[in-house]
């Protein structure tokens, strides 16, 4: 989608045709969470940052989630991938292109948050929101984190969360089966493992030397030490 702006994104992934039919193959795309995120401004009738703001960020207390961060913050946020164009490590700046041609807010990347930030959306899959305010009622959680592609071969995938046993599964060998994560490109993840009671947060800048390291079994090495610290 080179070159193209925000909307010319959005009415690309608008007017292409399926690859396959639906329910019948897994495959790592953003397309559908580009759509979600300009859904979500279509439904609340504001922007997608404001949106998160109000009905996420806040009500969990996530100080230092958002989009487009502040230059005053880069100091804290850790540079990824060189970029050739801007002459420097992209830092405080969205690594997704796409993301980057979105204006930096977009739903599939250009979140900026601190450990202690994803740690309180992590909690919100353990337990109810601080206050007993319920942010997502127990329908759409057990829906999130229930397998969506049990007659596909080749993954387990809930909406948004990759499941035990799935080849993006970063938990590691010994957390248990109910557990769900999701990973970023640049090197971060988040583990929940509802059964142990753990929510893990392992934020690395895995591109910021080129793509040819994989932090694949670092992720994993460090789920089984908390796993053996628990056991």
């Amino acid at each position: 989608m080179s070159g193209l702006d925000r909307n010319g994104i959005i009415d690309f992934i608008s007017q292409s045709e399926l690859r396959s039919a639906p329910g019948t193959k897994i495959e790592y795309s953003d397309c559908g969470f580009i759509l979600l995120g300009a859904l979500i401004e279509k439904l609340t009738d504001m922007t997608l940052d404001e949106a998160a703001e109000r009905e996420l960020f806040r009500p969990l207390g996530m100080a230092d989630a958002g989009f487009l961060p502040h230059p005053g913050k880069y100091a804290r946020i850790a540079p990824t991938e060189y970029d050739a164009d801007m002459g420097t490590c992209l830092r405080g700046i969205v690594h997704d292109p796409n993301a980057r041609a979105m204006g930096g807010i977009s739903g599939h990347a250009g979140l900026f948050a601190a450990a202690d930030d994803l740690i309180r959306y992590a909690e919100l899959w353990l337990r109810d929101a601080p206050g007993g305010q319920r942010l997502l009622s127990q329908a759409a959680m057990r829906a999130a984190i229930s397998c969506r592609t049990a007659s596909v071969p080749g993954g387990r995938r809930g909406l948004g969360w990759a499941l035990k046993g799935d080849p993006l599964d970063p938990s590691g060998d010994w957390l248990s089966a109910d557990t769900f994560g999701h990973t970023g490109f640049t090197g971060t993840s988040l583990v929940v493992d509802p059964i142990c009671g753990l929510a893990a947060v392992l934020l690395t800048n895995r591109v910021h030397y080129g793509r040819d390291v994989s932090v694949v079994r670092l992720r994993a090495r460090f789920h089984n030490a908390l796993a053996a610290a628990l056991a």
